[in-house]
């Protein structure tokens, strides 16, 4: 890791423009796109019932604060600013100056894979905010003053995104690895990690108490009725299934997602999600179904996930359509639908930050990159580990899920691409030097240049620091 490229711009300026430029990018969309489970929130932030689907924490504060159109705005604006700065930041890291800084992190959150979710009212796209930060303040040339901090937010994690809780051993596993592979500042980043995760979980289920619909049902509900399909037996349970009727499920069984079973109609002909002794009975069936028929198990697994990395990611239009809340300026927003439309369905793919992640990783530490940038590889690997991880568990194949690990995979690209660059100008440098000190070894008048540095510094910190 170095330290950023010195200009004389002042941080609050830095960081003025940035706030300025993240508000115009989220206007358009203001107060943000929402789909069905965003509205759920909303209408928890009103006064419906807290319950455990949809971050009952942010529903919680929304309701403190006052839950309002505006604030809904305030919140997207403050996610977008804590995206785009981190980048800022990173960016001034890894030595661009602050004006070039700006002007990349700015076409960074115009990039169509990048502003497709990050204007949305999302969990992901707000654990996006969460691991961008820590990335960001593990570029910085003393990240170890930062450790607390790094946890605190990591710790936000999972009361926001549940599975996200599966990814901690990895940031711990990272610190450690950040910290030139010492025990101790490990140690206390986990401490704090888990210390805080756990008072927050406590804060939630003692003040916020939110229902628990555990929403973890959807996978035991899909993969039960994969299973039921390929061993022409009903597996699921009474309760969560009340047609009970094999032949009912196979004329709404879709492979490839769940939707068709749980959310059309006629409703008595639906799944159901279930709670309490209801859903530890399916949790059973499920385990045991797996247990029973392996093959099943992963051919129902195997046709989703196909599935999705085939496919690509659908960004939400706007704000589905309900009495509570509505789009500002629908005319702004339908520009920037235009311009998302526009691009290359392949850059909004599954595949691309998945297997892109994987090679690029592979490509950081063939060429040793990963000694001087050890940030690099520890974020990427939680971003392959973040997407991998939600192949067993997605139950719908055109969600974007992982936001983070998307955002991550082009941001370690631009910088990896502009490092091998600086690489290679460093090494023509490197060669226009020694032809020049062999025709003075020859006998030829070569004047002595410090145009490119000063004398005796090597090209690769010259260009690196340019």
């Amino acid at each position: 890791m170095t330290t950023g490229h010195q200009d004389r711009f002042p941080p609050w300026a830095l960081a003025l423009l940035t706030f300025v430029g993240s508000a115009l990018i989220a206007l358009p969309s203001f107060p943000g796109r929402m789909n069905a489970d965003a509205l759920d929130l909303y209408g928890q932030a009103l006064g419906d019932r807290f319950h455990d689907w949809h971050a009952p924490l942010v529903a919680w504060l929304w309701r403190t604060i006052g839950a309002s159109p505006a604030l809904v705005a305030g919140h997207t604006t403050l996610i977008v600013f804590a995206i785009v700065y981190a980048v800022v930041l990173t960016l001034r890291a890894n030595g661009l100056s602050s004006p070039a800084a700006l002007l990349a992190a700015f076409g960074f959150a115009l990039f169509p894979p990048v502003l497709n979710h990050l204007v949305a009212v999302s969990k992901d796209t707000w654990v996006a905010a969460l691991f961008v930060a820590t990335f960001a303040m593990s570029s910085a040339a003393a990240p170890a003053r930062l450790v607390h901090t790094r946890a605190a937010l990591i710790a936000l994690a999972p009361s926001i995104r549940p599975e996200t809780v599966l990814l901690l051993p990895l940031f711990i596993w990272g610190e450690y690895v950040l910290a030139g592979r010492k025990l101790l500042p490990a140690a206390r980043f986990a401490g704090v990690l888990l210390l805080t995760a756990a008072a927050l979980g406590l804060f939630v289920a003692k003040v916020v108490k939110p229902e628990a619909r555990h929403a973890e049902g959807g996978i035991f509900l899909f993969d039960l009725a994969g299973i039921s399909i390929r061993t022409d037996q009903l597996l699921l349970t009474p309760a969560s299934f009340p047609a009970n009727d094999l032949a009912v499920l196979q004329r709404h069984y879709w492979s490839d997602s769940l939707s068709p079973i749980a959310w059309a109609n006629p409703e008595s002909e639906m799944v159901r999600f279930v709670v309490g002794d209801d859903l530890a009975e399916l949790r059973r069936r499920w385990a045991s179904a797996v247990v029973a028929y392996p093959l099943a198990y992963l051919d129902t697994r195997s046709v989703i996930v196909r599935e999705y990395l085939r496919g690509h990611w659908t960004y939400h239009p706007g704000i589905d359509s309900n009495p509570r809340i509505h789009l500002f300026w629908p005319k702004a927003n339908g520009m920037v639908n235009a311009y998302l439309d526009a691009a290359p369905r392949w850059l909004s793919s599954h595949w691309l930050p998945m297997i892109g992640a994987v090679v690029l990783l592979a490509a950081i530490v063939r060429l040793r990159l990963h000694r001087r940038r050890p940030e690099w590889m520890v974020y990427l690997v939680v971003a392959i580990a973040y997407q991998v991880m939600l192949l067993p568990l997605i139950v719908v194949p055109d969600y974007r899920f992982g936001y983070a690990g998307v955002i991550l995979f082009f941001l370690i690209l631009g910088l990896t691409s502009r490092d091998l660059a600086l690489m290679e100008r460093a090494r023509t440098v490197g060669d226009d030097h020694g032809t020049k000190a062999e025709g003075v070894a020859g006998g030829l008048a070569a004047p002595v240049s410090t145009r490119g540095g000063l004398p005796g510094q090597k090209p690769i910190d010259r260009a690196l620091h340019r």
